[in-house]
């Protein structure tokens, strides 16, 4: 084992003891508030826009709107018909209401699993450890990402991870983050 391999383990049970006492319900909670919640929307947004798009009652609704941009004769219509003014309304709507349905979801499910049940309290717990082990993963990657952008395959930060025990060397090259890199 290498010393990468103890600071990985330190790291994930630190990460493990923080989601045992928040729980999910606190961690989700604390996970999608603020900025970083806005954040989720907005990726969450974009990874449906396609399909909303291409409903059917929402491609009524907006040739119905199009129509009606059409009917006019005030050059401000005519601007917003030409950078497609519903499209962006769709999407401002979208989001909207993903962040509405973020914000009841979350809600409800702290509601319910931050409950004084027994099994509520254990199943809270036991996913709040899943979820600060995710978040873990998730932010070691980026950091192996940063991490790749700086030294590239080379240099001491990978000979130091060579033989690593949880194979953190293969890792940091076939890291699936450094794709957009090598774009």
């Amino acid at each position: 084992m290498v010393t990468a391999d103890f600071i990985f383990i330190a790291a994930a049970i630190g990460f493990g003891i923080l989601g045992l006492f928040m729980g999910f319900g606190r961690l989700l909670k604390w996970l999608t508030g603020g900025l970083r919640g806005v954040l989720i929307s907005i990726v969450v947004c974009y990874l449906i826009f396609g399909f909303v798009l291409n409903l059917g009652f929402v491609q009524t609704l907006l040739a119905r709107f199009k129509e009606s941009l059409a009917a006019s004769d005030s050059g401000i219509v005519r601007f917003l018909a030409t950078i497609r003014i519903e499209v962006i309304v769709l999407a401002v709507v979208l989001f909207a209401l993903v962040q509405i349905a973020r914000k009841i979801i979350v809600v409800l499910l702290e509601r319910v699993l931050e409950s004084d049940n027994v099994v509520m309290k254990a199943i809270n717990k036991t996913f709040g450890v899943v979820l600060a082990f995710a978040i873990f993963i998730g932010l070691a990657l980026i950091a192996g990402q940063i991490f790749y952008a700086t030294n590239g395959e080379t240099g001491e930060l990978y000979e130091s991870l060579k033989g690593s025990f949880f194979h953190l060397d293969e890792l940091y090259l076939a890291n699936p983050m450094t794709s957009i890199i090598k774009l």
